[in-house]
């Protein structure tokens, strides 16, 4: 029974391990962070560059400002969101 056991918890594991994405912890980690923010930090951080090689472009500038107001926004709602959740269910441990 033991070997049986060991056997197949180590096939589930190794399929769980390959299909599982894995995000390292650490110290700067954000656990509000996702990842519609780093495609839309990644928006902002090309229109804005866009838009510093034709500084004159007013089409350039409204998109870096509106990719901008997007992100920001997007990150307040995100840590907003978040500290609403942890405060709705405390626990010892987490406070």
């Amino acid at each position: 029974m033991d070997v049986w056991f060991k056997t197949n918890l180590g096939r589930i594991t190794a399929k769980l391990a390959l299909h599982t994405p894995v995000k390292r912890v650490t110290y700067w980690s954000k656990p509000w962070w996702l990842d519609l923010l780093s495609l839309l930090r990644r928006a902002y951080n090309s229109a804005l560059r866009s838009s510093k090689v034709d500084r004159f472009d007013a089409a350039h500038l409204a998109s870096a400002k509106a990719a901008r107001t997007a992100y920001f926004k997007a990150i307040k709602k995100e840590k907003r969101d978040h500290w609403s959740a942890f405060l709705a269910t405390p626990t010892p441990q987490t406070v």
